[in-house]
């Protein structure tokens, strides 16, 4: 296997290079940028995907700054790990956050934009990956305990 030089610091520069070359090759964003500045600094943090806080944004899509949009980044990863559908996690997101509700009547391809990019981060995501394959697994080992209680239980039981 070979691993990757640079580390994390690496990566997240590269991640934030590839958001500005979408933003900038893209027609619909070039559009969206003047007027929503900070959504520029809200996909560089989704790009992270780091989790942090949950954090609920009550500021009015007009009044919504660069901290303001990161904040929401972070609720949206820490979301993101809760549930295991990339639909749900983006209805749930938008739903929690004012701002993103606004943002959604003006922009209606904004509800897949978000659904896509919580589906690509939960397929790649190794911590939501490990939390799934692990919660799974402990399932798994409850149901056969409790099977084998049952079964002791019928059998140690007088007909």
């Amino acid at each position: 296997m070979v691993r990757k030089k640079g580390g994390w610091k690496k990566r997240a520069e590269l991640e934030k290079l590839g958001v500005d070359e979408f933003l900038y090759i893209s027609f619909a964003m070039r559009e969206i940028l003047p007027r929503y500045p900070w959504f520029r600094a809200l996909l560089h943090e989704i790009s992270l995907n780091r989790v942090k806080g949950a954090l609920t944004v009550t500021t009015a899509l007009s009044d919504l700054k660069d901290h303001d949009a990161n904040n929401l980044a972070k609720g949206l990863s820490t979301i993101t790990l809760t549930n295991t559908e990339g639909s749900a996690a983006a209805d749930h997101w938008i739903s929690q956050n004012t701002a993103m509700e606004e943002f959604e009547k003006e922009c209606p391809w904004m509800r897949p934009f978000f659904t896509e990019l919580v589906q690509y981060n939960l397929n790649t995501s190794k911590l939501g990956l490990k939390l799934r394959v692990t919660s799974r697994a402990l399932l798994s080992i409850d149901d056969l305990i409790i099977d084998v209680y049952i079964t002791t239980v019928v059998f140690n039981t007088p007909a």
